[in-house]
Order: C-alpha cells, then sequence, then structure tokens
C-alpha cells in the first residue's frame, strides 16, 4: 500500500472498517437453485453476523489486528447480535449507530455441495449509512492507520461522491485507503463506472473479485483487467481469483500467487476474510509477496471450516509456511 504518513500521526495504528452490516441466513448442500414455485432442500444451516464490513472486521480481530467498525443496524434483536458479536471478537464497534424503528439487513446464502454460492440481500437499514453519520464517526475513523471501505453498492445511501470525498480526505490525513465495492446488483451501469474509476485515484489498494474487475474494466482475462484497472489506480490492485488464486499489480511489477488446494465448506465471506488476511499482514509490515501468501492462508482456513471459521494468526502463519510457494514477479 502506498503509505502517507508523517511524523505526527505515527502513532496511528489498526484498521477502521466502513461499510455494510447484516445477518447472513446460510443453507449448505443446495444442489440447485430452485425455480419459481418450487423448493430444494439442504442439509444444514447457521445464521450469524455478516456483512462485508462484519466479515472483514471478524476477520481482522481473529488475526490481532486493532479494528474499528463503522456502519448501521436496526434497533432489532439482529443489530444487537452484531454488535455483541464485535466486541466479543475485540473490535471496537463505537462507530457503528443503531437506527430507531429500522430493520437489519439480512442476507440469504444458498451453498452448493461443492462450496459455491448465490444470494439474495434485503440490505435493510445498511443502505441508511450516509454522509452525516460518516462525519459523526469520525473521531472513530480519525484513529486508524489505515481505512476499508467496503459494500459500497450495499450502503447506497452514501453515494459516490460522499465516499470519494471522504477517501480523499483519509488520504490527506496521512491515511491509507483500501476498497472492496462488492458486486453492483444494478449490473454496473456507465455512470457507476465514471464515478468508480474517479474514486479509485484515492484508493491505496483494490481488493476486487475477477468477476467485478471484469465488470468494472470490460476485459475478459484477469491480466487484461489488471492493466486496465493499474492505469486507475495509483496504489496497489489485487484481483482475488478464487481457486485460480490471485494476481496483483504493485510498484511496477505483476504478481501471481496460487490458493492453496483446499476442500472448501462454503465459500460465503471468504473474499472478504482474504483482505482481511492481506491487511494484517501488511499492518505488520510483511512485504507484499509475504502479505499475499498470508492472504490466501487466511481464506483456505477460513472456507475449510464449518465452525469457528476465523484463524487466528499463529494458525494462519503455520498454514502459510506448510504451503508455502513463490510468487512469480515480471516487471
Amino acid at each position: 500500500m502506498v503509505n502517507h504518513r508523517d511524523d505526527a500521526i505515527t502513532a496511528r495504528e489498526g484498521i477502521c472498517v466502513v461499510g455494510n452490516l447484516n445477518m447472513d441466513l446460510l443453507i449448505r448442500g443446495v444442489p440447485q437453485l430452485p425455480e419459481w414455485g418450487q423448493e430444494v432442500v439442504g442439509h444444514e444451516h447457521q445464521f450469524f453476523p455478516a456483512g462485508q464490513a462484519g466479515y472483514l472486521a471478524l476477520g481482522l480481530a481473529a488475526l490481532g489486528t486493532p479494528v474499528s467498525v463503522v456502519g448501521v443496524v436496526g434497533d432489532d434483536p439482529e443489530g444487537t447480535l452484531i454488535v455483541e458479536a464485535l466486541r466479543d471478537a475485540g473490535a471496537c464497534s463505537a462507530g457503528v449507530s443503531s437506527l430507531t424503528g429500522e430493520q437489519t439487513g439480512l442476507t440469504v446464502a444458498l451453498v452448493r455441495p461443492d462450496g459455491e454460492r448465490a444470494f439474495a440481500s434485503n440490505i435493510g437499514c445498511s443502505g441508511r449509512l450516509t454522509d452525516e453519520l460518516l462525519r459523526d464517526a469520525m473521531h472513530v475513523v480519525e484513529r486508524h492507520r489505515t481505512v476499508a471501505l467496503v459494500g459500497l453498492f450495499m450502503v447506497s445511501n452514501l453515494g459516490f461522491d460522499a465516499a470519494h470525498r471522504f477517501l480523499a480526505q483519509c488520504r490527506r490525513r496521512g491515511q491509507s485507503t483500501m476498497l472492496d465495492t462488492g458486486w453492483d446488483p444494478a449490473d454496473w451501469p456507465e455512470t457507476t463506472l465514471i464515478a468508480l474509476r474517479r474514486m479509485l485515484r484515492e484508493v491505496d489498494l483494490f481488493l476486487p473479485n475477477l468477476d467485478e474487475a471484469q465488470a468494472i474494466t470490460g476485459q475478459r482475462t484477469a491480466e487484461h483487467a489488471l492493466a486496465a484497472l493499474s492505469d486507475v489506480c495509483p496504489g496497489t490492485v489485487v484481483i482475488k481469483c478464487g481457486a485460480e488464486g490471485s494476481i496483483s499489480w504493485h510498484e511496477g511489477r505483476t504478481l501471481r500467487h496460487p490458493a492453496i488446494a483446499t476442500t472448501a465448506i462454503d465459500a460465503v465471506g471468504a473474499g472478504d476474510v482474504f483482505d482481511a488476511g492481506l491487511l494484517a499482514a501488511l499492518e505488520r509490515e510483511m512485504p507484499i509477496e509475504e502479505a499475499l501468501r498470508h492472504a490466501h492462508a487466511t481464506a483456505s482456513l477460513y472456507v475449510s471450516r464449518p465452525r469457528d471459521r476465523y484463524p487466528t494468526a499463529d494458525q494462519v502463519s503455520g498454514h502459510a509456511r506448510n504451503h508455502s510457494t513463490d510468487t512469480g514477479a515480471h516487471q
């Protein structure tokens, strides 16, 4: 990541995660999606705190990285559960607002036996995160070294202009910025792409998955999408390619890193936990190649576990050592 710190703010540490919070209802073992009026049967279900901000923050907390969350929940049992889960994990929830009379969001995730998944979401009050609420939480944002904005399309009232201003302000304060937009439910209209490309000028670390990178750039291959994104983003770009690993652009080099061969229980939240592994490693000032190994190891452990999914830093380090491979670097 590009580092904009100066001597006056070197005391900052950790990550501030800004984005969507919701509950996930996950049903595993679903053989295929049902047709309208039909039903399919899975073999187990879980209900747990989620949203891109939730997955990322819980992953960072498990890795021992100082983390705070800025977002909104409803004043309902689900909102209370999310806040309690963050606190129990060791994340700071001072920036989470409980909105009176509002409903916390819910995502239903149907997971195939091979771990692939499909989602249906009610974003609930996540869409109520506004520029004003973000300003109210600025005392939380300002004390961290890195600010991660995630789930941009699930916090729709924030808007691209406000998000752009927010990231620019963070960089002017000397903070590093990370962006993981998630998928656009509106299927990436041109107005969105123009606004996103402008926003990327204020991003030090951009972490799309391959589908998102292809949609944003119009390019069919990971290599061409990476080249297009590196033209508009001044920082590091990492494209997450699932079982194919990742491809990155960092300081003039293309880096390729394989995924760790893993039997996946499900991949719900895997990209966000990859993000957590990478951010935690960079927070510890690991070189980018080592940080990517830790990101892949973090995601590998997470997807292989049905419960207690978030790995610790020691578990990730051991897993990364046991599956060490060289990252290919090309000028």
